[in-house]
């Protein structure tokens, strides 16, 4: 199988099966046909790596398209971990929109796209604060106006 750096991420089979949904005869199974490399010890102290995870994670999609196992093993043989991580996050988890709505008046709704916590710009939420603030003030000295 090719190969990439390890990242030093470990799981014991139990939270393999947790994190995956694959039970661990399967793992072991798996294992044994190829598709995944040997844990790390033996026996109940046997970890497994990130690696791992990814290639279970794949494993899943790729039987989802209805390939055959032979199928699946060539294709991961040539995937290093960097490669499973990214077809994982590209084809397994796409990027959902998530949208905030803030109506402020009944004709008028601000849209703002919702992102990680990680990912928020604290500049970007003080625009949106002032932006509301300001939209809210103009529509009111129109509302005011117009009695």
């Amino acid at each position: 199988m090719a190969q990439s750096h390890k990242r030093p991420d470990r799981y014991t089979l139990s939270e393999l099966e947790e994190m995956t949904g694959i039970n661990g005869r399967t793992i072991r199974y798996y294992i044994t046909e190829g598709l995944l490399m040997p844990a790390y010890g033996r026996g109940p102290s046997a970890t497994y790596d990130h690696d791992h995870l990814l290639r279970l994670q794949a494993i899943g999609r790729l039987k989802e398209q209805r390939k055959p196992l032979r199928d699946i093993r060539a294709e991961l043989e040539q995937l290093t971990t960097d490669d499973l991580a990214m077809m994982i996050n590209t084809h397994v988890q796409p990027e959902v929109a998530m949208w905030r709505h803030h109506q402020l008046h009944p004709d008028f709704v601000i849209q703002v796209r919702e992102r990680e916590q990680s990912d928020r710009q604290s500049t970007h939420e003080l625009a949106f604060d002032l932006i509301i603030e300001y939209a809210r003030s103009v529509l009111d000295d129109l509302d005011s106006g117009a009695n």
